[in-house]
């Protein structure tokens, strides 16, 4: 038919990257206060604008390579310990 699955069942594949993102975004907040870090501190400490960091806690937003390694440097985690369990 010539025709992709997104086509024939819209709004999927975007369903899926919101839970992706609102997955990471609890991740990351839950490991930010692990640490006793405030998201300014954590914003500062991995060079991100604090209005970026927020919104990434909250499931929105998008987020480079870079930024999560900064991220995950400033949070002693590797990059695979700061992605979310989707097991």
């Amino acid at each position: 038919m010539n025709i992709s699955p997104s086509e024939l069942l819209p709004g999927i594949h975007h369903r899926k990257k919101d839970h992706i993102k609102t997955a990471f975004g609890k991740h990351l907040k839950r490991k930010r206060e692990e640490l006793g870090l405030t998201q300014e501190e954590l914003a500062e400490q991995a060079g991100l604008d604090l209005l970026s960091l927020a919104f990434l806690e909250q499931g929105k937003g998008n987020i480079s390579l870079e930024n999560i390694i900064s991220l995950a440097q400033v949070l002693k985690l590797s990059l695979k310990d700061l992605m979310p369990d989707n097991s």
